[in-house]
């Protein structure tokens, strides 16, 4: 009888246990690769502690960087977008708007009085942002007259000229953003003279613009002859599109470009010649769930940190540039 029993138990019990053993084999095989993608992350970072280079009232939670989940669990994210007046959600564009404002408040740009430009600002929110905090800021875009800003405007990623359009979530106060925000027309290929080289403004930005102006050569051009209209010492922050698949090749059409890791590393060597700083570039992609999910055409915009173009997954990326106390025309 009991030996039945045995048998019986035998036959019952082995399937399962042979189930639980695969098992444990399949999650210490996902945990090998797992530590190994991270090992292979940290190979993308290049580390430098940046706090020998400047000094700074508070830590730094931003550096030049990719877009990934992980950025939007850190404490400040909610605190942004609830001033932007949006709900938190996994969608790139909020992580351009979070990632420019956190950069510039942690790097003691957003004070009253402080001057900022924004470039190919579209209809974006951080205009009037930074001038419910007390920024002097100078909103620019396209003329209306060309045909690409007949593009934008037509997908309403363009004021039209109509400066009460960026602040049309009542992000600021009316007369605030009536005494702080300024517009004006700006070829972001030919910067004013007025402009340049005056060094008038504290900081500058923009967010996914310079991809569509022109190719990758226009684009890196716009970023080295934009540092010529801060102070020194003054801070740029741009957000660009970032291919995730490859550095050989990429897309490109006629109204924008998606950089490689060569692209932006060449941008950067140029800038450190100009004698400018580039915030530590961190390649990491993240490997938690919204950093695999690549949204497909037509986008349904729910989850949206990767998107294809083409056979590429892209994403944003941000780049941080402190002009240098000393440095060379960008012409040069």
């Amino acid at each position: 009888m009991f030996g039945l029993l045995k048998l019986l138990r035998q036959k019952l019990l082995n399937p399962v246990l042979e189930q639980q053993k695969k098992f444990v084999e399949k999650v210490m095989v996902l945990h090998s690769q797992i530590t190994e993608q991270r090992r292979k992350e940290t190979e993308d970072v290049i580390f430098e502690n940046i706090y020998t280079k400047f000094d700074f009232e508070r830590p730094l939670s931003c550096t030049s960087q990719i877009c990934n989940q992980e950025f939007f669990g850190l404490p400040f994210y909610q605190y942004w977008t609830a001033r932007l007046k949006e709900k938190p959600w996994f969608h790139r564009k909020q992580w351009e708007f979070v990632y420019i404002a956190q950069t510039l408040f942690e790097n003691n740009m957003l004070t009253a009085g402080s001057r900022g430009l924004g470039f190919g600002v579209g209809v974006e929110p951080l205009p009037a942002l930074f001038a419910s905090m007390e920024c002097k800021i100078t909103a620019s875009d396209m003329d209306t007259d060309s045909d690409a800003a007949k593009k934008w405007e037509s997908s309403k990623q363009h004021s039209g000229n109509k400066i009460e359009l960026l602040n049309q979530k009542g992000i600021c106060p009316p007369d605030v953003f009536a005494a702080n925000v300024s517009f004006r027309n700006i070829d972001m290929n030919k910067i004013p003279d007025d402009l340049r080289g005056a060094g008038q403004f504290d900081f500058i930005w923009s967010s996914c613009a310079l991809e569509h102006i022109g190719g990758p050569q226009k684009s890196a051009d716009f970023i080295f002859n934009s540092l010529d209209t801060l102070r020194p010492g003054g801070l740029a922050v741009h957000t660009t599109e970032y291919n995730l698949s490859s550095d050989e090749d990429t897309h490109e059409d006629p109204y924008g470009y998606v950089f490689r890791k060569k692209d932006i590393e060449g941008i950067v060597e140029k800038i450190y010649r100009l004698g400018h700083y580039v915030y530590p570039l961190d390649f990491r992609q993240g490997i938690q769930p919204a950093d695999t999910f690549v949204d497909e055409f037509p986008y349904k915009q729910e989850l949206h940190l990767r998107l294809r173009l083409e056979h590429y997954a892209a994403t944003s990326l941000g780049i941080i540039i402190r002009k240098g106390i000393k440095c060379r025309p960008a012409a040069e």
